[in-house]
């Protein structure tokens, strides 16, 4: 197809660098820059034979010692690793997933015959039936987010507008009056958020931050989801065998932690 010809999509969307502390980013904690995009969501905004441009909005506080044009293209170069690594992970799947899905439909007819005829094969009625449902949530997200890797421009770019930078500095100098362990905080900053969106939505995104932040927090690690730990995942495991190696896979949070922005660097700078 010339180039001429292809149609590209003009995505923008914001991200909100916000005050947090998180268990996983050093015992001192760190800010975080949240991307409020949903990986697949942005996949059905492509065109089906075409590209795309996706432009992302940074909001920062106003602080002293902002973000420096390397920290925010590291920010960018992060996002784009977590959006290429989840497109390969659902292609990998898929793999796999089709196959067992293609050896269902090979052999429906001989599996309708031995469920007639051959009642000693009573596995059959477990395994087979699974071949055909194995992988279906992974081959939706990769019918949309399978389109991710094609693109001509990601850039990550300082945020104007005066209503978000408002909600983001107002957010700031309510955290700097928070005390408290990392989570306590994070569930303030979310509450504090919640109330004050109704008279600017841009709160509607920070709220929405701390509460992805909080969820990686308390819900269970990607080996509790995938190891078969209670009485009912071992006994599918026990009768589908590795076909449950094929794990849903999950939908990234877009999240990627920066320095302390309120950290002085005035040591580390050099002279004049």
């Amino acid at each position: 197809m010339a180039l001429w010809s292809q149609k590209t999509a003009d995505i923008q969307i914001d991200g909100f660098v916000i005050p947090a502390v998180n268990s996983s980013w050093h015992h001192t904690g760190a800010w975080g820059v949240y991307v409020g995009l949903n990986p697949n969501e942005l996949g059905a905004k492509i065109p089906r034979s075409g590209f795309y441009n996706l432009r992302i909005n940074i909001y920062s506080p106003d602080v002293k010692f902002k973000l420096s044009p390397g920290e925010i293209e590291k920010i960018g170069i992060e996002i784009e690793k977590i959006l290429d690594n989840y497109a390969y992970q659902l292609e990998r799947a898929e793999l796999i997933g089709k196959n067992y899905r293609g050896m269902f439909s090979g052999t429906l007819i001989a599996y309708i015959i031995a469920l007639v005829t051959a009642y000693g094969w009573w596995f059959i009625w477990f395994r087979q039936p699974f071949h055909a449902l194995v992988g279906i949530d992974n081959w939706w997200k990769n019918l949309k987010a399978g389109k991710l890797p094609r693109y001509h421009i990601r850039e990550v770019v300082p945020g104007e507008d005066p209503q978000k930078l408002s909600a983001i500095n107002d957010a700031y100098r309510y955290y700097k009056n928070l005390k408290g362990r990392y989570l306590e905080i994070c569930r303030k900053m979310r509450d504090y958020c919640r109330l004050r969106k109704s008279k600017n939505p841009a709160f509607g995104e920070i709220e929405k931050a701390y509460r992805d932040i909080i969820l990686n927090e308390i819900e269970d690690s990607y080996l509790v989801k995938v190891v078969a730990h209670t009485l009912p995942q071992k006994i599918v495991r026990f009768f589908l065998g590795d076909m449950v190696l094929i794990p849903k896979v999950p939908v990234p949070r877009i999240i990627v932690p920066t320095r302390d922005l309120d950290f002085d660097l005035s040591p580390y700078l050099e002279e004049g």
